[in-house]
């Protein structure tokens, strides 16, 4: 059995950077034998590729300031430049901004939606995301982006879904700059990201890599089998032991309560009751140039399997030559495998 003050599950960027912060009486143990978690990187004939789409945005100063110290200059800022795929069309992002390069019929309907949810529905009650989607957009906009794509993003309906969440993540222009974005080309930079940031070197994977080498040793194929939380140890898959005064884990929540041998059974029935959504993320390598400057693109029509696909040789110079790489994402649920 080892001893330690604290124990951390998990040497994704959460794990480490809580070691980062903690200095000193800690041991990180890892699942996988590798750290970074789902900000990994994986090298194939020259091409980078991320285990998931991670681009950073920051929004606190100390945040971006620190990944920049930590990267010691292998960071970029990027200007957004993405689109949403719709009929054929790429309508620039955000969709309800740039309701001219639809076709006129879908935009007219959008228009009518828009001025009747901005009029009419203002003491509307908003229980769930559906409602919130239809209350700021109306029918149409919702109808034609908001309702599909976070359907297929979040794997559930919006009517079982919550809006609170929305309230930072989704722009909502004015009516006269959605009015503007049907006149007119709409130039306003909208939503939490306008501004984004990645390597200049590498994946993203630099970035747990920069945090290891001010923690240290992490412990890897480290897989708890239980929790002892009465004893306050941890019992691994190897058969090692380690006894903690304080725990942290990054595991996944409904995975850490199945490993706490006395949770209440009250407990134990509501993490039968967690849902999550997991994503697929596809990575291409191809030996010739592609599109210039997009850097991303969303597709809320159902006849596409994927929700979003990206350019990673848009903001990133870790491929050979005259070739482009690219993603695209899936999302799914253990309910809809």
């Amino acid at each position: 059995m080892t001893d330690r003050e604290i124990v951390i599950l998990g040497a994704g960027i959460s794990g480490l950077s809580i070691a980062y912060y903690l200095k000193k009486g800690y041991r990180i143990y890892e699942k996988e034998s590798e750290t970074g978690g789902l900000c990994r990187s994986t090298e194939v004939e020259g091409f980078v590729f991320d285990h998931g789409a991670h681009l950073l945005h920051f929004r606190e100063s100390y945040t971006r300031e620190l990944v920049k110290k930590l990267l010691n200059g292998n960071l970029t800022a990027y200007k957004r430049n993405s689109y949403v795929y719709f009929r054929g069309r790429y309508i620039p992002y955000p969709f309800q901004a740039h309701l001219r390069y639809l076709p006129w019929t879908i935009s007219r309907e959008c228009l009518i939606g828009l001025i009747k949810s901005r009029y009419s529905m203002k003491n509307e009650k908003i229980e769930n995301f559906s409602d919130w989607a239809e209350h700021h957009f109306g029918k149409g906009i919702s109808k034609y982006f908001f309702l599909p794509y976070n359907r297929k993003f979040w794997r559930v309906f919006p009517q079982e879904l919550d809006f609170k969440w929305a309230e930072r993540f989704v722009p909502v222009p004015t009516t006269g700059e959605i009015f503007r974005g049907v006149l007119g080309r709409n130039t306003k930079q909208y939503g939490y990201n306008p501004t984004f940031y990645y390597p200049k070197q590498g994946g993203i994977n630099v970035l747990p890599n920069a945090f290891l080498e001010e923690v240290g040793e992490v412990l890897v194929n480290k897989e708890a089998e239980s929790i002892d939380i009465e004893r306050r140890s941890v019992h691994f898959k190897d058969g090692e032991t380690a006894s903690y005064r304080y725990l942290v884990s990054t595991i996944p929540l409904p995975k850490l309560l199945k490993l706490i041998a006395s949770l209440p059974p009250e407990m134990i029935r509501y993490s039968n009751l967690l849902r999550c959504t997991s994503i697929f993320n596809l990575n291409l390598g191809v030996r010739e140039k592609g599109i210039d400057n997009i850097h991303w693109v969303y597709f809320p029509e159902e006849e596409y399997t994927f929700f979003r696909a990206g350019f990673l040789s848009n903001f990133s110079t870790s491929h050979p030559p005259n070739c482009s790489a690219l993603y695209a994402e899936v999302a799914y649920s253990k309910e809809e495998e």
